[in-house]
């Protein structure tokens, strides 16, 4: 692949419009006297750095017409932008074996990256000059060889390598392509892809649209019907079993082989024990994935009116199957108190059919518990339009989600639980960092164990739930400046505690703010202890959760204590 259509991957085809722009209006140009210039040099990231040619350079910035420049660097590897209006830029280089670069950036721009555009970092007054020097590391490299079931070289196969993040509101890493570029087998079935940051991957093969009519044939040995299924090294359809490499800067890693799989699909179908009087539900079927905790709803159906269900198209693996009823209005207790049975069954499936299974199902759960104010006390009426924030881990049950309500001054019930893994959610009132009118949630106890500390398991009723709720809640507000000690609108301020145990999913001692046109930003009830913060550009919303991420932020974090609900300002510079 040439730099060109590298670009255009990236960038959307913006960088390569970026010399076809039209002229200025003259009336919107600044005086040369106003007139700022950014220039570099763009070396390889090496004990012993080389000037690189060609690499292909992009400023942008809200100031810039049509919002980016780009230029390529000269033989001695530097570049120039002149004409510039005042302003806040962001810088990237990008080369074709190397792994792109932005300016005040501790991690390469990702594959589908939100931010790819929108960052900054580059603060230049009115006639100022600015040096911003890159460099660029070179990527790692996979090569091996694809055969098929017979072990001759498949030829047009599709190979990814893929890592495992977070993205906005998933609670769980999961796995998405981290190479860039369409990388396929040649004719002796060998591939190679390159250009990777350095870090953990899984590599995949699947057929491309180019021989999609051999991804369906009959099974030699008995005529049932088989299908070419995604493949991951070493040569395994089951993602949980895949084999992670873990990649240095610019290692070639050989030998990566893999053998296409044609599988045989499979019919699970059965009956779910619901109880008497259930008018309607689904069936989930969910895998776990090669992530600790992370599951995957493979698919969903729903139920027939006397239970039974059938799934088709299984290939082989683990599976979990999920069933959810609920009961007939008018039917034991108030639909509005989750009138809802719930049952699951792990099934196998090697290629044969599954049926005649049966899903045990039992009523949704009861929690009981007492709302503790510390520093006052409120009228339970002030609470009757609070939500539970929990939720399943896995997802997946289908459920209206477990129904809050205030018994007196003090004391609730939640309905309608499903028996499970659950954790503590921030995006719901209350939440970790959204308060109910003036209280702050403190502490959440369910059988004598902190729930704000990870997730926990209710597989069974309880009247034992402590709520604290708080008046006051700490604060640590600020500025965010680069180095010339101007503020930096639109950063991530992150703090993150300094133990790495709490670095989870809506951890309560992690939390992220983006900062306002003034280079402000403003964390709330975090709970007393030590904790790292620093100020990033290129994050996406929740990306700050990933510990991958966190720990590549500490390098230029800065230590911070929380002692308890009091307000502290900590302004923090871009590194």
């Amino acid at each position: 692949m040439s730099w060109h259509t590298l670009a255009a991957v990236l960038f959307g085809g913006a960088l390569l419009q970026a010399p076809q722009q039209p002229p200025r209006d003259p009336r919107l140009r600044p005086s040369p006297m106003d007139e700022a210039s950014i220039s570099g040099t763009i070396t390889s990231d090496d004990t012993e750095p080389r000037r690189l040619r060609r690499v292909l350079v992009t400023l942008n910035g809200a100031a810039l017409e049509h919002g980016g420049r780009t230029v390529i660097t000269d033989d001695a590897g530097q570049f120039r932008f002149d004409g510039l209006p005042a302003g806040q830029y962001g810088l990237t280089a990008v080369k074709e074996g190397y792994v792109p670069a932005r300016f005040h950036s501790l991690r390469p721009p990702r594959v589908g990256s939100l931010s790819t555009i929108a960052a900054t970092g580059l603060s230049v007054g009115r006639g100022e000059s600015v040096t911003a020097d890159l460099r660029l590391a070179r990527g790692a490299v996979v090569t091996g060889v694809v055969t098929d079931p017979d072990g001759r070289p498949e030829e047009g196969i599709l190979m990814t390598a893929s890592s495992y993040r977070f993205l906005p509101g998933a609670p769980e890493r999961r796995l998405f392509a981290a190479s860039r570029g369409i990388f396929t087998t040649d004719d002796r079935g060998v591939y190679r892809i390159f250009g990777l940051p350095a870090g953990e991957y899984v590599i995949s093969a699947q057929r491309g649209a180019g021989n999609a009519q051999q991804a369906i044939r009959q099974s030699s040995t008995d005529s049932r019907p088989v299908i070419a299924a995604p493949v991951y090294f070493p040569s395994t359809t089951d993602l949980a079993a895949a084999t992670r490499l873990t990649l240095a800067q610019g290692e070639e890693r050989r030998g990566i082989d893999v053998q296409m799989r044609y599988v045989p699909t499979a019919t699970i179908a059965g009956m779910a024990a619901s109880p008497p009087g259930s008018s309607s539900g689904r069936v989930s079927l969910t895998r776990r994935t090669g992530q600790p905790g992370a599951i995957e709803t493979v698919a969903v159906t729903l139920m027939h009116p006397d239970g039974g269900f059938t799934i088709s198209g299984i290939v082989p693996g683990h599976y979990t199957v999920y069933a959810i009823a609920e009961t007939a209005p008018g039917v034991g207790t108030d639909p509005a108190d989750g009138t809802w049975s719930s049952g699951s069954i792990d099934v196998d499936v090697d290629g044969e059919d599954v049926v005649g299974i049966t899903i045990p199902t039992s009523a949704t759960l009861t929690l009981k518990g007492t709302l503790v104010f510390e520093g006052g006390s409120a009228p339970a009426a002030r609470f009757g339009r609070m939500t539970v924030p929990i939720a399943p881990i896995g997802g997946g049950y289908g459920t209206p989600g477990p129904h809050f309500r205030p018994l007196d001054d003090s004391h609730f019930e939640v309905s309608g639980v499903i028996p499970g893994p659950y954790r503590i959610t921030g995006t719901t009132a209350p939440g970790i960092r959204t308060p109910l009118g003036s209280w702050w949630v403190k502490s959440v106890v369910i059988g004598g164990r902190e729930a704000l500390d990870g997730a926990i398991e209710i597989r069974r009723s309880t009247d034992a739930i402590v709520v604290t709720l708080a008046e006051q809640a700490s604060t640590v507000s600020g500025v965010a400046r680069d180095a010339h000690g101007v503020p930096v609108p639109g950063a991530y301020v992150v703090i993150f505690g300094a133990d790495h145990a709490s670095w989870f999913f809506n951890s309560r001692r992690v939390a992220g703010d983006r900062t306002d046109p003034r280079g402000h930003y403003t964390i709330r009830n975090l709970p007393p202890g030590e904790y790292r913060a620093t100020v990033a550009l290129d994050l996406e919303p929740g990306e700050w959760f990933d510990p991958q991420v966190l720990q590549q932020l500490l390098a230029a974090a800065v230590p911070v204590t929380v002692f308890g609900a009091e307000a502290q300002t900590l302004d923090l510079i871009l590194r």
